[in-house]
Parts: C-alpha cells; structure tokens; sequence
C-alpha cells in the first residue's frame, strides 16, 4: 500500500476527476472525491489488482415437491369394485390402480356390437344386384295384384248393377209410394169429415215405416257399392306398389338409399366406439412411474368423476425455493443451486433454477422471489429417500468467475448505467481508466478489460489521524 501527502497531490486529483468525468460523460466529482476538501491528515488508499475466485449467491429457503403429481378419477360414475392402488406403492405406467363394476358397461358394448352387424347387412342387402328368383317373386306379386285390381274392378260394377239390390230398392220405393197415396187419401177424407182419425193415424204409422224400410234399403244398396269401391281402390294400391317394388329391385336402391344406410353404419360404429370406451374407462390405470401418496376411496362405494388416487413422481425432484426480493439480479433459470434439507445437514445436492415466478409471493408477510429449482439427477442417487415436503435451506448461484481479475468494490466508479471506471496509480500518479465490470459482490468486483494483474487502483482517501 502507497501513501501518498493530500496536499501534493489535490492538484493532481482534481485533474484526474475532470478527465475521468470527460471519459465517462456524465460523472460528478462529487463521486470520486469527498464534498470537502481533504485536510493534509488523509491520504490515498489503494490496492493491487490480483487473480482470486468470485461467486454471487443469495440464500433462501425451499421445499421438496413432486417433479409430477397427477390427480386421478373415472370419467363416469359407477361402484367401485376394485382397488390395488395403496399408500407408498411404487406403480409403474399402465399399472391398474382401480376398476369399477362393468356388467352393465359390458352389455352395452354387446348390444352395440349386434346394432353394427345388423346395420352393415342391410347396407350389403341393398348394395348386392337382385337375383332372378327375386325378380321372379317380384314379378309373381304384381301379376297377384293385377288379377286382385280386374276382380275388384268387376266387383265394383256388379254392385253398381245388381239387380237383386235394384229390384229390392224398387219394391221398397213401390211400397213407400202407395203407403204415401193411402195416407193423402185418408187425410183428405178426415178432413172433408168423412173419415174418422183412426184411418189418417194407422196410414200415417204405414207410411213411417215404409220410409224407413225405404231408407234401409238405400243404405243396402250404397253400402254395398261403396265395399266394391273401397276394395278396387285398396286392389288398385297394392297393384301400384307391387309395380314400385319390381322397378325399385330392378333398378337398385337409390345412391340416398345407400348413403342413408352408410351413415347408419357410420352412426352404430360411433355408439360402439363409445361403449367401448366406457368400458375402458371403467379400469383406472397409471399414466406415469411414480409413488402412490394418496388413496380416497374404498371397494364398494359409489364413485364419480372426483379424484381418488394421487400419484407423484420423485425421479426428478424440484424445490420450491423462495428469496428475498432484493436478491432479484442474482436468479435467473440455469443458475447453479446448492440446497442442504435440514433432515440431512451433512450432504448437499446441487441442481439449477427451471424457473421464476413472475409475481412477488408473500410469504409471512414478507415480498418473496419464488422460484422452481430441480436436482441434478447424478447427484440423487438417493432420490427415491427422500419423501415430498422436506424443508431445506438454498444457497442460489446467481454467477461464479474462477481465476478472474479482482479489484475491491470501491476502487470501481459508475460513470452511467453499465459505464465504469477506475483511478490507476502510475508513476506516483492517479490516471482515470475506463473499465468492464463483470460480477460483483459487496467486496469485490470482476474485471472483464481495462486492467491488467498487478496494477494498482485507487480505493478512497482514509484519514491517518
């Protein structure tokens, strides 16, 4: 260490402090030197530029969890019929866990089976050519329906000229006339006083009933051509639909026909596609290799979509690790961590920041950093050992810098943002340098460029009273 007399050399700083102001555009003298004069007691403090190791760390608090933790339910609801899932369990993936009651699941994959075969034959019924015995069949009814239309035709015009209904209704409306005749006549002789009432009365009860005899046979005799009717009518439908039917088999279904059966097919396949899957969903199965940690159910009950096994995976452990906010700059994903659970005090594993959070977490009241670091799996051998949720102590590696240029923290003068510079001691004098700071810590700064191992910086006036 150079002493050097304030009084010999204020002239000396005060130049320094303009030049060092004019390289660095912006720096007050207010920042090198002190707001009063120095007295002829202080003296210029410096030290030498040396090689050393740097590390900036921040300390903090963690805990163990999970690398992965799945939650696991049915999809549909049902009696829980089997459970080989228990606490502690080390499952591998695609293990049974659990199952439900599948009678009804497997009716339901049967039933939908049978739908599909019934609708692919009908789809294959109506895509296959018509052979001749069934054009022959065909044929046969319609030639039926045609002989059945000509019997109803003759039917239908006997009825209309039967000659038994016709003379019966002839006779009828005879009586019907001489019974109305007789009842006139008698009328007018009760009326001129020639006849009693008794003959007008017994004529009028004559006359009554050769009306409705009258009116009986008429509904005979409609009734009777109104059944040709409906039976040539019903002759002359089947007739017509047998002739639809041939063209229809002769042709072949219609290009909707089979479109219509395709997307019968198409609709069934889905309904088994389905039932199937229930069915698959009734076996509850481990996705991943992990830990059982938690079981909530129990053979018999009736579950529902609701989580009731839990698994967790240890094969990566990661820590939830938490910093003070003021330690911001020195974590960032991929720095180094070293973290000490207080159940294991005398082994440390090391791992590296995957990320930060970005909002502040309260923890205690207090603003926290919160952050996910994992553990470097070389270094976990015993990893299985160790159960989620312990708590541990975090050291974060916010940066390392081995065999690196060191100067102490206040030999180092910011001349703006990421702008620095030192006073360099050559010849007796105080040289201002600009210079690349790298790490930093609360003693001592890395030096990227500007100085050279060795060299001597200025770091402050000290009085020697």
């Amino acid at each position: 260490m150079t002493n050097f007399l304030r009084n010999k050399q204020l002239f000396v700083i005060l130049t320094a402090v303009t030049l060092l102001a004019a390289v660095g555009g912006g720096y007050y003298y207010s920042q090198a030197a002190p707001s009063e004069a120095p007295t002829s007691e202080e003296t210029i403090k410096t030290a030498r530029v040396r090689r050393g190791n740097l590390i900036v760390s921040a300390s903090g608090t963690g805990t163990l969890i999970p690398s992965t933790e799945v939650s696991l339910g049915f999809r549909t609801g049902g009696i829980l019929t089997k459970m080989s899932a228990q606490v502690g369990d080390q499952v591998e993936a695609g293990d049974l866990l659990a199952r439900l009651d599948t009678a009804g699941l497997e009716r339901a994959v049967t039933q939908a089976e049978i739908a599909l075969r019934q609708a692919e034959i009908r789809l294959e019924n109506a895509q296959e050519p018509p052979d001749d015995a069934d054009v022959q069949k065909t044929q046969d009814a319609v030639d039926q329906a045609d002989a059945t239309l000509r019997l109803a035709q003759v039917n239908y015009e006997a009825a209309q000229s039967n000659v038994a209904v016709n003379e019966a209704l002839e006779d009828v409306q005879l009586a019907h006339e001489e019974a109305l005749n007789d009842y006139n006549y008698w009328l007018n002789e009760y009326n001129a006083g020639d006849a009693d009432y008794w003959f007008v009365d017994d004529a009028k009860q004559k006359l009554d009933a050769a009306k409705l005899a009258l009116a009986r046979a008429r509904q005979r005799a409609d009734q009777t051509v109104q059944t040709a009717r409906n039976d040539l009518a019903r002759a002359a439908d089947l007739y017509n639909q047998a002739q639809s039917a041939l063209a229809e088999l002769v042709a072949g279904p219609a290009e909707r026909t089979i479109e219509s059966l395709r997307l019968d097919v198409r609709t069934v396949q889905l309904n088994l596609a389905a039932a199937r899957e229930n069915l698959a969903n009734a076996g509850l199965s481990a996705p991943i290799a992990s830990v059982v940690v938690a079981v909530e159910a129990e053979v018999g009950e009736t579950v529902g979509a609701a989580p009731i096994i839990t698994l967790a995976s240890l094969d990566n452990p990661l820590v939830r690790l938490y910093i003070d906010e003021a330690d911001l700059g020195k974590i960032a994903p991929g720095c180094e961590v070293e973290v000490i659970f207080n159940s294991m005090p005398d082994d440390t594993f090391v791992g590296h920041v995957t990320m930060v959070e970005p909002q502040l977490v309260l923890v205690d009241g207090v603003p926290m950093i919160q952050a996910l670091a994992i553990l470097d799996r070389e270094n976990t051998s015993d990893a299985q050992f160790l159960p989620s949720g312990l708590n541990a102590s975090v050291e974060v590696i916010g940066g390392r810098a081995q065999r690196a240029l060191l100067v102490p923290i206040e030999a180092v003068k910011e001349l703006a943002p990421g702008s620095y510079a030192v006073f360099v001691v050559v010849d007796g004098q105080l040289k201002p340098r600009p210079i690349q700071v790298g790490l930093r810590d609360t003693s001592y700064a890395e030096i990227i460029s500007g100085l050279e191992e060795g060299e001597e910086v200025s770091t402050g006036a000290v009085a020697t009273e």
